[in-house]
């Protein structure tokens, strides 16, 4: 005999979407991460943002928004630098590029978010998929929200105003950048 259908209603259906809305913690696999410095940073910026996202990301959406771009690109870095090979392997593809190329093409640390992108998809085993480029170079802008005058133009002219859904889209491909590195 089939069970009857349970109607929710009123605050029971509030609080159900409530938790449905909330995004879960952030973990990705530390135990890969062979780079004391970037460990130390990656840990810090983790715990900061689930410390945002169990406050609440309607109240904390450009704290979430501007920490999943600086862990990204944490993580990009440190997968890129990880082993000599790929290390080797990415200054060569660095050093080859027309577009988003890096000012310092030997120095891993001094490449942006834009430059690790470029080389992640391009090294001859690409450590990104080619289509994870818009959603990366959309994470960059909102990241960029840290600098005061960069926000009040982008909120001005682009309407790219810090909001929960963009918070929610932040870290949900923050967590698929982590897959994606197998982190």
């Amino acid at each position: 005999m089939a069970s009857p259908a349970v109607t929710v209603s009123g605050p029971q259906l509030r609080q159900r979407v409530k938790i449905i809305d909330r995004p879960h913690r952030i973990e990705p696999d530390m135990s890969k991460i062979t780079n004391p410095e970037l460990r130390k940073i990656i840990e810090r910026n983790v715990a900061e943002l689930n410390v945002a996202i169990s406050s609440g990301i309607d109240k904390t959406a450009k704290t979430c928004m501007i920490l999943s771009g600086s862990i990204a690109e944490a993580l990009i870095l440190e997968r890129l630098s990880r082993d000599a090979t790929v290390e080797a392997q990415a200054i060569l593809v660095a050093q080859s590029l027309v577009q988003n190329k890096p000012s310092k093409p030997n120095d891993l640390l001094s490449w942006t978010l834009a430059n690790l992108v470029e080389v992640a998809q391009n090294i001859p085993s690409p450590v990104l998929p080619s289509d994870s480029g818009p959603q990366i170079g959309q994470l960059r802008h909102w990241r960029n929200l840290v600098h005061p005058g960069r926000e009040i133009k982008e909120t001005a002219s682009k309407r790219v105003n810090p909001t929960k859904q963009r918070a929610k889209n932040a870290v949900g491909f923050l967590e698929f950048i982590a897959h994606e590195l197998n982190l």
